[in-house]
């Protein structure tokens, strides 16, 4: 194989693995801002748990005393 045959496949080879991390670079990006928004996403979601929390369970005192007291 010529000198000049190797440096031509090489040359390409190196082309399909910059396009090739390109690709996987735009993909993890993009994975990464789903996440981010999943993230923040669940922030919202324990917080209104929070605030909820209190009046979803009451207070034991509010409650009336079973039946057979």
């Amino acid at each position: 194989m010529s000198d000049e045959k190797r440096l031509t496949d090489l040359e390409i080879r190196l082309t399909d693995h910059e396009f090739t991390l390109d690709g996987l670079s735009a993909s993890s990006l993009s994975h990464q801002n789903q996440l981010n928004e999943i993230k923040a996403e669940l922030q919202q979601i324990r917080e209104m748990l929070r605030q909820m929390a209190p009046s979803v369970a009451g207070s034991v005192k509010d409650e009336p005393p079973p039946p057979h007291y």
